[in-house]
């Protein structure tokens, strides 16, 4: 074979393979792409308060979001990938009934919450958002199942399909609010439209589901896997949500939501630049899963070495594009002064480009089942980033909500490098974890 049918056939090859990726990088565009969307249109037409109202409830249901992906689809991730196809039927049915009962549990449990969390978050208005808060959750939450379960089980068109129809339906309903049905125009009909998208995205991913049945041998099989997941990634996901979004909603308690408004919107438009770990955040597990299973931790390491260049090149290279437009994009699309929140945006930047360093340990520890050690990173990182906020907003505004981030993923960092050396290193010597 000639060195150019060689390059054409690695290529072919290489984008064979890339099936998954590439679908993953689609949802997580369209995902970015819906959220920053929303930000522009509620910003422009409701204003910075209204908006802070909306992110506390949309960090909220982030909150939940974590919690679903730490105890159903993080286990389903690692498990499903190396049980047979004969399990199949039965497995579902299993991850069905965890998925809707989460789902309906956190949503109660958010109405149930709402007055307390008024109280502590400085919001006396969230209760008068109950029902639809109740149910933006209820159908996010639900929607969300569905597109990681097709990622898992290879249907990658299914899973973009569920994000396309469910943010589609979104804006659609905002824009039409903007233009059309101002008067009603408001926070709790803009959390009307999220729930209304979610239910629509999660019947679409209902459709192609598969077949289900029910096996107790299986459960008592499967199970003691979930809860070996469960029992320690529900703390490290608390201590994850005090670190992530437990720490923009501090900052907007002592800040106000004017201020939390102003940081969610410069943290949506990052959000963008953050496409690379997003998407990978979607399927790496699994695939990580499948590499081990494949290749032992030699495979995987092999696996996460070119996750973690791809990743962090793709980052680094959006981000100089976005960067070079922030001018125009903070001042054009969503009418806020530039001086002031450039130095958030670039801090938030700086956050997402450590957070694809980290990434493939994380994921690396999970492939290998190994939750404990993210747990103890996790206790570290969170003190910092409560510390940081605490000391800094009062002195520093609103930036102090991303110098926190940014000192919260270098902590976690360095921390992981250090607890994971010797799970995640050459059999021969320890050593930096992907390599």
């Amino acid at each position: 074979m000639s060195t150019t049918g060689r390059i054409l056939y690695q290529a072919r090859d290489l984008f064979r393979r890339s099936r998954q990726t590439r679908w993953a990088m689609m949802s997580q565009i369209v995902t970015s792409g819906a959220n920053f969307a929303t930000t522009i249109i509620i910003v422009r037409s409701l204003g910075l308060e209204a908006f802070g109202r909306f992110s506390v409830c949309f960090l909220l249901m982030m909150i939940t979001r974590s919690f679903l992906n730490g105890m159903v689809l993080l286990p389903m991730s690692t498990v499903g990938p190396k049980l047979s196809a004969i399990s199949r039927p039965a497995y579902i049915g299993f991850l069905a009934v965890n998925g809707l009962a989460f789902s309906l549990f956190s949503s109660l449990l958010l109405v149930l919450l709402t007055v307390p969390l008024g109280i502590a978050l400085n919001a006396p208005w969230l209760p008068t958002l109950g029902l639809s808060f109740a149910l933006a959750n209820f159908t996010s939450n639900g929607s969300d199942f569905l597109r990681r379960y097709h990622f898992v089980y290879e249907a990658p068109v299914w899973a973009c399909a569920v994000d396309i129809v469910r943010f589609a339906v979104q804006i659609v309903l905002l824009v039409l609010l903007m233009t059309f049905w101002r008067p009603v125009f408001s926070v709790d009909t803009a959390l009307y439209a999220v729930a209304t998208g979610g239910l629509i995205g999660g019947l679409l991913g209902a459709l192609n589901y598969g077949r289900i049945s029910w096996s107790w041998r299986l459960i008592r099989v499967t199970w003691p896997r979930h809860w070996n997941f469960i029992k320690w990634m529900t703390p490290n996901v608390a201590l994850e949500v005090t670190q992530n979004s437990g720490l923009v909603l501090l900052g907007g308690a002592y800040l106000g939501e004017t201020a939390l408004g102003g940081v969610r919107a410069m943290q949506n438009l990052a959000n963008i630049i953050n496409l690379p770990f997003n998407s990978l955040q979607q399927i790496a597990p699994s695939l990580a899963s499948r590499a081990f299973k494949n290749g032992g931790r030699a495979g995987m390491r092999r696996f996460l070495t070119i996750m973690a260049g791809w990743s962090l090149a793709a980052v680094l290279t959006i981000s100089v594009g976005v960067l070079s437009l922030a001018g125009p994009l903070i001042k054009g699309l969503l009418d806020l002064p530039v001086d002031e929140n450039l130095p958030i945006l670039l801090l938030f930047c700086l956050m997402n480009a450590l957070i694809a360093l980290r990434f493939p340990i994380t994921v690396g520890i999970q492939s290998i089942e190994k939750p404990a050690v993210l747990v103890s990173s996790a206790i570290f990182s969170a003190t910092v980033g409560l510390a940081s906020v605490v000391l800094l907003a009062n002195s520093v505004g609103a930036i102090s909500i991303p110098i926190s981030r940014v000192l919260v993923v270098l902590t976690s960092f360095f921390m992981l490098l250090y607890l994971s050396r010797h799970h995640l290193g050459s059999s021969r010597r320890g050593g930096i974890p992907w390599l």
